[in-house]
């Protein structure tokens, strides 16, 4: 048999690594990190395990290299488009998004969604990718020239674009790219200032709600066992018991393990029900996620619904809707945790059933959208934009770790909602009322 040259066998290998990395692409965009094993990776790209591990130490190894090199062709290719427009840089940065979505709709989903479900050492890392484009969308945003400037807090217009994307990418055969594009232009268009003023520095952003009373979060009771005999509770008081004990020991041991490291006997363990009582209400731990980020919604809606008053000015009713719902996630943070952060760790269907059920928002943008006429209503797609940059503003808040002060979103997060409603100037001035209101 002929010995390859070093040159050969360099090659040889870089193929190797490429077809790798470009294997776990595809298999965690499909499966997500959980479900991109080792032996489905190999298969797809074609090379044997022990090939495998000659190039990584392991499945998150391998997923961090995948990880690295599209983050890196998304980032030269975003940078591109800016240095090319850089008078319309957020629109640029866009066509740039959805260009590559169309291109390599896997890759696409594996940076919009994959790598937020993948373990804490690899998310870290897009964390600070996340934290890099904000940053770069900040300084676009503070250097723009008065001439109709946009004006959104930065991490508020990133997440409201890499939320439209993200069901796109999600939707596989059935997106509609070009539509994407026209709800995320008139979504931007809706928060552009008239020629000449300067918009609010994103410094300013932070300031307004750094006043805001801190959440303490309500600690959950430690879960008693159940009474026998005469005084048992009725069996189905009791099964909705189990299960209430069941989700609450999901979301509190997802936010402290993380999901993928918890396990179906630790959740019974820690709900104190035997397996049996786990397994006769949900066939696994993502169907007991999914049904823990349903309740938490529902607690969270009920109570956000209740200051949604009729009587007032809808301006009013959505400030008092947001503040009801931030004070619900900072008092229940375990929750919290398991909706915007550990939900994509179960793979899509657990992204689009968290989708499905914060499409309830809408619900409350009808009147928004009725005030507007008929010559400036915004496609109704924009909903998602409005509703991933308020959500998003939510998760960077529990990702750093600072979910007690949830409530100093509220002037950012009002403004996004107002703003493509009444105007991001009268809009702005409502965000600094509520801001001095909650000195």
């Amino acid at each position: 048999m002929r010995q390859g040259s070093p040159r050969e066998l360099s090659d040889a290998g870089s193929d190797h690594r490429r077809r790798l990395t470009a294997a776990m692409v595809e298999t965690a965009s499909e499966h997500g990190f959980l479900g991109a094993t080792v032996a489905r990776v190999v298969e797809r790209a074609g090379v044997s395990r022990a090939t495998f591990y000659e190039h990584f130490a392991d499945r998150a190894d391998c997923f961090r290299a995948a990880h690295r090199e599209r983050a890196e062709a998304m980032t030269a290719r975003v940078d591109a488009s800016r240095a090319g427009a850089p008078a319309g840089g957020a629109e640029a940065v866009v066509d740039a998004l959805i260009a590559s979505l169309a291109e390599d709709r896997p890759g696409a989903r594996f940076l919009l969604v994959g790598a937020l479900g993948s373990p804490p050492s690899v998310r870290r890392e897009h964390e600070e990718l996340i934290r890099r484009v904000e940053r770069s969308v900040a300084c676009f945003l503070d250097e723009q020239p008065p001439e109709r400037a946009i004006q959104i807090p930065a991490a508020a217009l990133v997440a409201g674009v890499a939320d439209v994307l993200a069901r796109q990418a999600l939707a596989n055969g059935t997106a509609d790219l070009a539509a994407a594009r026209l709800a995320v232009s008139r979504w931007i268009d809706a928060y552009r200032l008239p020629p000449g003023v300067r918009p609010l520095s994103q410094d300013r952003w932070r300031e307004l709600g750094r006043f805001a009373r801190e959440a303490p979060a309500t600690e959950p009771a430690e879960p008693q066992l159940l009474p026998r005999g005469r005084t048992a509770l009725p069996d189905g008081a009791a099964a909705r018991a189990r299960r209430r004990r069941i989700l609450d020991a999901t979301a509190r041991l997802c936010r402290e393990r993380g999901y993928c490291a918890v396990t179906v006997a630790e959740i019974a363990a820690a709900a104190r029900v035997p397996r049996s009582a786990f397994y006769a209400h949900f066939s696994d731990k993502k169907e007991a996620l999914m049904a823990a980020q349903t309740a938490g919604l529902q607690s969270a809606m009920a109570v956000a619904a209740a200051e949604y008053s009729p009587v007032a000015p809808w301006a009013e009713r959505v400030w008092k809707l947001i503040r009801g719902f931030l004070g619900y996630l900072a008092e229940a943070p375990d929750y919290a945790h398991l909706d915007f952060v550990e939900s994509y760790a179960a793979g899509s269907e657990a992204v689009r059933h968290r989708q499905q059920n914060h499409a309830v928002f809408a619900l409350f943008l009808e009147d928004g959208y009725r005030r507007q006429g008929a010559e400036v209503r915004l496609p109704w797609a924009c909903t998602e934009a409005i509703a991933g940059a308020v959500l998003g503003l939510i998760r960077k808040t529990i990702v750093e770790g600072r979910t007690e002060r949830m409530l100093s979103l509220m002037p950012a997060a009002g403004y996004t909602v107002l703003a493509p409603f009444t105007g991001p100037q009268e809009a702005a001035r409502k965000a600094f009322s509520w801001g001095r209101a909650a000195r």
